[in-house]
């Protein structure tokens, strides 16, 4: 169990349920993840900020689901062994990457994937999203921190992440970093009123309170 500083702003109205404690930030150290419960549909936009804490010196995915060998697959954003941002779409004997070269740092930056609009807009940078790089459907679950690698996490991204949004023409989910009434570590979604956190138990580190 974390032990934390559960001081409260005077006179500031929470957005959270009685208990909970919003946070700046949750910071995964390469084993901790988020499982959102979404799939990702043809549909899906997601916005999300972040910081590296670790430039990678592998592929890390910020956000993903893969289910290798099966038709429709999908694997979104990542970055490669170079620190470089990338969009990566795979589907059966297919591999299609966007290379934005973007060369990341430890600042902090919003992604933003408009599908619909065919965009990915990486702070005001734009790059035209084509078909073959959008969401695609499918069976698994979008992982945050790392790609959902037919149900297994891998490839963890060491990150904290401030926000993340996911709306398929009406918002689905709107995470927000926070400590649980338990004290763990985790994300509140305010649509479905669900607390998440990594499901193999390692612990995210809580950022400030807000």
């Amino acid at each position: 169990m974390i032990m934390l500083n559960r001081r409260r702003v005077m006179g500031k109205k929470s957005i959270l349920p009685q208990g909970f404690i919003q946070l700046e930030y949750i910071e995964g150290t390469g084993s901790q993840y988020i499982n959102t419960g979404v799939k990702p549909t043809f549909m899906m936009d997601c916005e999300f900020t972040f910081s590296l804490t670790t430039l990678p010196t592998r592929d890390s995915f910020i956000n993903g689901s893969q289910q290798y060998k099966v038709t429709p697959d999908n694997a979104y954003v990542f970055m490669n062994a170079n620190a470089s941002m990338q969009i990566f779409r795979y589907r059966v004997n297919s591999v299609s990457i966007l290379n934005t070269n973007i060369k990341l740092d430890s600042n902090i930056h919003t992604i933003k994937v408009r599908t619909q609009r065919g965009l990915y807009i990486f702070d005001s940078q734009e790059f035209p999203l084509f078909d073959t790089f959008r969401y695609n459907q499918s069976i698994g679950n979008i992982f945050l921190f790392a790609l959902n690698d037919g149900g297994e996490p891998k490839y963890f991204a060491k990150m904290k992440i401030y926000k993340f949004i996911i709306t398929d023409n009406i918002l689905v989910r709107n995470f927000i970093p926070c400590i649980s009434p338990k004290n763990i570590v985790g994300m509140y979604d305010l649509v479905g009123g669900k607390f998440y956190s990594s499901p193999n138990g390692a612990a995210f580190i809580a950022g400030p309170e807000i």
